[in-house]
């Protein structure tokens, strides 16, 4: 059985569009990319 684990990621809106994911769970990752989803693949990848 495989256990996933999920960091605590913030996805926020940016006024220029796009979006910036941050998380305190990954010190150091700070992500902006075109939509949520592809601003999270970084965090899922890391945990």
């Amino acid at each position: 059985m495989e256990t996933e684990i999920m960091p605590n990621v913030r996805v926020e809106a940016l006024d220029e569009g796009g979006f910036l994911a941050t998380s305190s769970d990954l010190p150091g990752l700070v992500v902006q990319r075109r939509t949520r989803a592809e601003a999270l693949e970084p965090a899922q990848a890391n945990a």
